[in-house]
């Protein structure tokens, strides 16, 4: 599965490439604030606008702990990081 390519920003509710195109939107239009849900839309439009970059970050650390000598060391670590990657990537 291929993703539109970061990195991404968070514009209020909105996640956007650099040069506008838009990815995703966490409030719906018209939606009124309803007791501090927009600070939370907020944060999940950060946390989506993060996502490439942490995938990025997710694969190189997988990468460096299967290279290291110790093969059975962070083997928990190791799955999870596989099961994260597979996840946003299948």
């Amino acid at each position: 599965m291929k993703h539109t390519k970061g990195p991404w920003l968070a514009k209020g509710f909105s996640v956007t490439k650099s040069n506008g195109f838009k990815i995703t939107q966490q409030r719906p239009a018209g939606a009124g604030d309803w007791e501090g849900v927009d600070r939370i839309w907020e944060a999940d439009a950060k946390l989506i606008a993060a996502a490439p970059e942490l995938l990025d970050i997710a694969s190189a650390l997988l990468t460096a702990l299967c290279d290291c000598t110790d093969n059975y060391k962070y083997t928990q670590q190791k799955i999870q990081a596989q099961s994260i990657i597979d996840k946003a990537t299948k």
